[in-house]
């Protein structure tokens, strides 16, 4: 809590460090173990603790107080007081501290104790009236006059109320220590006026601080219960002194617990019906670590195979484990068989050797042995496809130090850099996280989405091409975006290794080899590698980049290309995905489009059988050859694409003709689409067309 003080300064009285202090000082003094004289001398500890925070603090502001001059006569005469009162502890800090009368000056050793009294106050008093209605109104059934005039009502009081300074283990020893003392055990009975017989039952005496009083009393005293009693006493007789230990249900087993036997029939079923319905694959199934995953169909439920169990287990007269722990036992023992999930862009080769395998169940051992021999063979060159896609990150990751592709200021070229390159799936805008139940039936404007990502870096650019500018989604386009990364954004550097899908549309064919001709032709890099990763097994870099793209896109709310790139941006903290507009919504092109098939096919040839190599390699040193490799560790093949001696221009091609958004096209983003955008946005995405509406045909 915090008071404010006369001289305009807020002195914060509690915190959770001295509420600590307090707390540790109220244990002790509640526990009557030492007195304030005893922690001046043997407290060093403390004293050093708590002079170190109250003092020493100078972000307090118990220094102002011990600092400050003050401007009225009250002011000085408070410090005066202060000042007298520091008798113990010379040149201690001095705080305020309201005890209920007021503020007062106390050293700052001393304010500890100050705060515990008062927390003490305030805990008891929330006990007092309670424990005194009990005192008020105890009285035990016993006819000893001694037991009743053993303690006064005040001291059974203070009694209850110190014993609430223990815990419950400790208020536990000390019963035990009373009951220890005065505990007959003997095998004979001792009584005077009694024949001595074999004692059947311990005898106990109850005595509280030297007096003896009855049972009731006692346990008034101790503000124990007569079972808790009855427990200390039992304890004490089969262990003696030793602490008693709370009982609990650990290490006990339920009548509902499954045995071992439950268990092992849930995994031999579980293992027996994967046998029956399931194919363990060569090679790492997508998705999952473990090489020994048994697929079941994607069809199946757990429940399902529950009910199987279920029907079996009942017939032969077992116990049957409900579903969920049923469900249970199969995630903890049975982890390898798992459900298998419908899956898209899966490798058609791995699906086709799959289901030949799966097949072949019924077959001799040689035609099963074929099967899983192709499939290995795949998933082997799949494997050295992907590490000689990973050999070549790293190379790069050696050459570069602290290089960013969106900064204009770049350190001296590398001499080895590698990008990836491909296309993500088409974006919609307005995009809406609330989706209108209307605009599901329609097609918002289209945005491509190119990204190239370094991976060395990381950082991708990813080119937002309107369908606008889009004249054709094939090798031309391809290009150009290429083409503008390199000048704009690439590191310069001497030699690059390019990594792509195999679509051949836009990425593997003959005009892409020639831009790469053109370009060591040309002195613009000194050797360049274009490598195709295997067909089905194309997940890398910018897949990535994508994924995290998207995640933030179908969570914000888009109108414009511009709230796009900010998408971009927002994607990822550490800006790896940068944003690159290829054109505005109104026509401004800012990426050229160059017609690069028309003016690359005059000086070169095509390269026979182009779909079946996957590495091509070129070199400044030999203008217009081409090495080939069907594989990362196939042979190199050469060939010369060049038709004739002359080598192509440095010249640009020229540029093609964007002819934008068709009439119909216009009027539809208008009539349809415009009422879901940002009233900001309305006459950027969708303004009102400057041609006529088509008619209707």
């Amino acid at each position: 809590m915090t008071h404010s003080c006369g001289n305009d300064y807020n002195c914060q009285i509690m915190d959770p460090q001295e509420k600590l202090i307090s707390e540790l000082l109220n244990n002790i003094r509640g526990c009557n173990l030492i007195n304030r004289d005893e922690i001046r001398e043997d407290g060093g500890k403390w004293e050093s603790y708590i002079h170190d925070y109250f003092a020493n603090d100078k972000d307090s502001d118990s220094d102002d107080w011990g600092t400050d001059d003050g401007d009225d006569a009250d002011s000085e005469g408070e410090l005066d007081e202060l000042e007298e009162a520091d008798v113990h502890h010379h040149g201690a800090a001095l705080v305020p501290f309201d005890d209920g009368n007021g503020f007062h000056g106390i050293d700052a050793l001393h304010v500890g104790e100050a705060i515990a009294a008062e927390q003490a106050r305030d805990l008891v008093s929330d006990h007092y009236e309670t424990e005194k209605v009990k005192v008020e109104g105890f009285k035990c059934a016993c006819k000893n006059e001694d037991c009743h005039k053993a303690f006064n009502k005040q001291e059974m009081l203070d009694s209850r109320l110190e014993l609430r300074a223990f815990n419950e283990a400790e208020k536990d020893l000390l019963v035990l220590g009373a009951v220890q003392c005065h505990t007959n055990m003997s095998k004979m009975t001792t009584a005077k006026k009694h024949k001595t017989t074999e004692r059947k039952h311990a005898h106990t005496e109850f005595f509280f601080r030297g007096k003896k009083v009855c049972r009731d009393r006692f346990r008034f005293l101790f503000a124990i219960s007569q079972n808790k009693l009855s427990a200390v006493q039992t304890h004490y007789q089969a262990n003696g002194i030793a602490p008693r230990e709370k009982q609990t249900t650990k290490g006990k087993r339920r009548k509902t617990s499954l045995s071992f036997e439950d268990n092992q029939r849930i995994v031999v079923f579980l293992q027996n019906y994967a046998t029956t319905h399931a194919v363990m694959l060569p090679g790492r199934v997508a998705g999952h670590k473990r090489d020994d995953i048994l697929l079941l169909p994607s069809n199946n439920t757990k429940a399902a195979v529950h009910r199987v169990y279920k029907k079996i287990v009942k017939t032969a007269g077992y116990r049957v484990v409900g579903l969920t722990s049923f469900r249970d036992i199969w995630r903890q023992l049975c982890s390898h068989i798992v459900i298998s999930r419908p899956m898209t862009d899966l490798c058609f080769k791995c699906q086709q050797n799959n289901s030949a395998i799966i097949k072949s169940a019924n077959l001799g051992e040689d035609e099963k042995g074929e099967n899983l021999k192709e499939q290995e063979h795949h998933l082997l060159t799949a494997k050295k496809q992907r590490s000689h896609y990973t050999a070549q990150v790293k190379d790069a990751k050696d050459v570069l130090h602290n290089q960013r592709l969106d900064e204009p200021a770049k350190s001296a070229p590398p001499a080895v850099a590698h990008y990836s390159f491909d296309f993500a799936q088409q974006v919609h805008f307005p995009n809406k996280v609330f989706q209108p139940g209307p605009i599901y039936f329609m097609t918002p404007r289209k945005c491509l989405v190119f990204g190239v990502c370094a991976e060395a870096i990381p950082q991708q650019i990813n080119y937002l091409v309107d369908e606008h500018f889009v004249i054709d989604k094939g090798s031309n386009l391809v290009i150009n975006l290429l083409h503008h990364f390199f000048e704009q954004y690439s590191l310069k550097e001497r030699s690059v290794n390019l990594h792509c899908d195999n679509c051949t549309g836009q990425n593997k064919n003959n005009y892409m080899l020639w831009y790469m001709l053109w370009r060591v032709c040309n002195g613009l890099h000194h050797s360049i590698t274009l490598n195709f990763l295997l067909t089905g097994h194309t997940k890398f870099a910018p897949d990535w980049c994508f994924g995290l793209l998207k995640k933030q896109y179908r969570v914000t709310d888009v109108s414009s290309l511009e709230e796009l790139c900010d998408v971009v941006r927002a994607s990822s903290v550490t800006k790896l995905n940068v944003p690159q507009l290829v054109g505005k919504e109104d026509g401004t092109q800012i990426v050229p489009q160059y017609d690069w098939q028309s003016f690359l096919k005059p000086f070169f040839k095509t390269l026979p059988q182009i779909k079946k190599y996957h590495h091509f390699r070129f070199s400044a040193d030999q203008p217009g050859l081409v090495w080939s490799r069907e594989f990362c560790d196939s042979q190199e093949v050469e060939f010369s694409l060049l038709k004739g001696k002359h080598l192509p221009p440095p010249e640009l091609p020229t540029e093609r003709e964007v002819n934008g958004l068709s009439a119909a096209r216009q009027w539809y983003l208008h009539d349809n689409i415009r009422q879901f955008c940002d009233d900001e946005s309305k006459d950027v995405t969708c303004p009102r067309p400057t041609i006529p509406k088509p008619a209707k045909t």
